[in-house]
């Protein structure tokens, strides 16, 4: 499969927007306005004339599942509501009365908040729109940019027009691709414990709009897959080494070390920092330069390289200059960044609509990126008796949900399209990348001793720490939460610190 620029002509779907918290309806067709306070979810469906439905959120604890503001398949169900598809994150196909609405969450656009209008949700997403098909145009195309239901295939949409011109970028060999999706994480997500029973004065410091600084130069070309020890500065791939820990080391870790215990695959690795640990690695070339300048020694073991990825047109001719297509992910990054960084504060909105459209260009962005690195997906199957399971799927991944019901999960092969936008290649470099911005930003600025936790892009400090100046481009940290509400028990796991993240939000 080859991903090439393409443009797809679109229609734009109708939509519809209820918020169950005051009954407000809105309907792009009708002009409907009202429901009415108490209205529920199936009367909103009932008068519902368009393909699709967004949502509003509504406290917790209002559906089956208490952990949830927005309904779960089961909800549906028992509401009558036959349905079709069910993708998670609180969306689907369901049918009422012979007719399907395509379901959606306004979380997966924005950050909703109970108190947030109809009026200003629907304002943002048409300013949005406006401002992509302003600020991502095709020259001699005039084929406009609609919103879709989700984020990730709009941004799908907007990556595939802003490829280079003539760019043929392949599918990964099978091999390769198997190591990118076994051996990496996505995140570093690490909590740190210096023997604290409290925290006080708790700071987050993170990357403005990070992944769009990490979208240039990401590999392309031919790839050089071989076992020798030799690191090559500045040319993009992955390196397997067996690395060790300096004895007198006193930071954080460098490189990851895949957790085999964890099949998460945001928490799947670990970050070796004792003195003399030998563990083995597998991280792009930039993080073996960062650790390699920290005085690390790294046995390289094996290669995954793209040479070609930053070549000169003079080195390899015109036309395989073109076909490589430089910085395939370039365009789509600095349009978003433009707008996000440049536009949007000079529009004369309200601040929440403001942070609304920023929320949903940060969204873009996220899942532009996650559906171009998605492995293949599960969907859920339903049997009533154990003779009709498949051979081959394991006994161990099937789950008895009551009734005499059995539930389990079965690989989705993935359709043509999916498979020309699954480069993971590129996307695990940006993650790689993000990575390493962080590690360095903690070396540099960050005290071991008041470094509490790294998730993604931020860093939670327990105490204030100098950094330098807040430039407002993307990549640069900055302070942006600070928690002064203790003294409270020190975080020991995943769920504190998201906890703490909550705490964090709340106090903005």
């Amino acid at each position: 499969m080859t991903l090439t620029r393409r443009y797809v002509e679109r229609t734009r779907v109708p939509r519809s927007f209820f918020n169950p918290m005051n009954g407000n309806f809105y309907s792009e067709v009708s002009k409907k306005h009202r429901l009415g306070e108490g209205s529920t979810l199936l009367q909103a469906v009932e008068v519902c004339d368009t393909p699709m439905l967004y949502l509003m959120p509504m406290p917790k604890g209002t559906y089956q599942n208490p952990t949830s503001i927005y309904p779960a398949k089961a909800d549906w169900e028992k509401s009558g509501i036959q349905v079709h598809a069910w993708y998670g994150n609180n969306a689907g196909i369901i049918e009422h009365k012979g007719r399907k609405v395509s379901i959606n969450a306004l979380s997966r656009w924005f950050d909703v908040r109970v108190e947030d209008t109809l009026s200003d949700v629907i304002l943002a997403l048409s300013v949005l729109e406006k401002l992509l098909n302003e600020h991502l145009p095709i020259n001699g195309h005039t084929c406009p940019i609609y919103l879709q239901e989700t984020p990730t295939r709009t941004a799908m949409d907007l990556v595939r027009r802003k490829l280079p011109f003539g760019a043929k970028n392949e599918a990964l060999p099978s091999d390769v691709e198997s190591i990118l999706m076994r051996n990496f994480s996505q995140q570093r997500n690490e909590l740190l414990s210096h023997g604290y029973e409290t925290a006080t004065d708790v700071h987050l410091y993170d990357g403005r709009f990070m992944y769009a600084s990490c979208l240039r130069n990401v590999p392309v070309g031919s790839i050089l897959n071989d076992t020798t020890d030799r690191y090559l500065p500045y040319v993009a791939g992955f390196y397997r080494v067996t690395a060790r820990v300096p004895d007198n080391w006193q930071h954080i870790g460098l490189l990851p070390c895949k957790n085999t215990a964890s099949h998460n695959q945001q928490q799947g690795s670990t970050y070796p920092r004792i003195p003399g640990t030998v563990f083995e690695s597998w991280c792009s070339d930039k993080e073996l330069r960062l650790a390699l300048d920290y005085g690390w020694e790294c046995n390289i073991q094996e290669r995954i390289l793209w040479p070609q990825t930053q070549v000169r047109k003079k080195e390899v001719g015109e036309e395989v200059y073109k076909s490589l297509g430089q910085d395939p992910l370039r365009y789509f990054g600095e349009g978003l960044t433009t707008i996000r960084q440049t536009v949007l504060p000079t529009l004369e909105l309200p601040i929440r609509q403001k942070e609304l459209i920023g929320e949903g260009l940060r969204n873009l962005l996220m899942h532009g990126v996650g559906g171009m690195h998605a492995s293949e997906k599960y969907q859920d199957r339903e049997v009533t008796d154990l003779q009709f399971l498949p051979d081959e799927i394991p006994f161990e991944n099937v789950f008895e949900i009551g009734d005499g019901t059995y539930r389990y999960k079965e690989p989705k092969i993935r359709t043509e399209w999916e498979q020309e936008q699954f480069q993971p290649h590129w996307i695990q470099y940006l993650y790689c990348d993000c990575k390493t911005k962080v590690t360095k930003f903690v070396l540099e600025h960050i005290p071991f001793e008041q470094c509490l936790a790294i998730r993604t892009d931020g860093v939670w400090t327990l105490g204030p720490c100098e950094v330098p100046l807040d430039t407002g481009k993307v990549g640069v940290f900055r302070e942006k939460s600070l928690i002064k509400r203790g003294p409270f028990p020190y975080p020991k796991n995943n769920k504190d610190i998201e906890k703490l993240m909550r705490t964090a939000k709340e106090g903005e």
